[in-house]
């Protein structure tokens, strides 16, 4: 049978230099599903985590276009396989992502929410229109496990080259950018395939990540 992740044209992960716990995680997932990770391995920013996570996340979108990708895959190092985890949903998501036309971020990894006041978001996501029996219209917070159209990455890399060269660099978070630079054209795998380990140790609080040699 053939790999469920075939459809999509790169898998990459972005994780810290140094963070062996997660770099574990993630080689057992790929273990697990398949997947054919490849590490972007990301180093320490002067200014904090918000701005190494957005500046990492920017960089990959970049790799993936340069390289001629028509669709990038893209995790963070602390995900973890949902209950609802299927090689079947991840081939139809796949699918979806090779095939479809007329889409920006399909996000395997999700929060109901759209922003962190977005108490409706749950409402809202169970009424969202289905697109496929496994996908629906809808784009919320955190961005652990997603994948990109092409026409994505490049909004990405233009965007979010230009809020990294704003004085004192990038100010938001990264999932919120996302939604905000490309105003629709938003899809969600349902049930999710991808959580957060809530548990794991958050860089976000101190100098964290940005990628190194791109």
């Amino acid at each position: 049978m053939a790999n469920p992740y075939d459809g999509f044209d790169a898998v990459i992960c972005i994780s810290l230099e140094g963070a062996s716990e997660r770099e574990q995680n993630m080689k057992q997932i790929a273990a697990v599903t398949g997947a054919p990770i490849e590490f972007y391995r990301a180093c320490r920013h002067a200014l904090g985590g918000r701005h190494g996570c957005f500046h990492s996340h920017v960089q990959v979108a970049r790799l993936a276009y340069e390289r001629g990708c028509e669709n990038v895959l893209i995790f963070e190092d602390d995900v973890r396989l949902s209950p609802g985890y299927d090689p079947e949903i991840i081939r139809h998501a796949a699918d979806f992502a090779r095939g479809r036309t007329g889409w920006n971020m399909l996000q395997l990894g999700y929060s109901t929410l759209r922003d962190n006041t977005d108490i409706l978001g749950p409402v809202h996501f169970m009424f969202a229109e289905k697109d496929t029996p496994h996908i629906v219209r809808y784009g919320s917070m955190l961005c652990h496990a997603y994948c990109l159209s092409r026409p994505a990455m490049r909004a990405m890399i233009l965007a979010g080259g230009d809020h990294l060269a704003q004085p004192g660099g990038a100010t938001a978070q990264v999932d919120a950018f996302i939604l905000q630079i490309f105003k629709g054209g938003y899809f969600a795998v349902t049930p999710l395939q991808f959580d957060q380990k809530w548990c794991s140790a958050s860089y976000n609080d101190s100098a964290t990540v940005i990628g190194c040699g791109y």
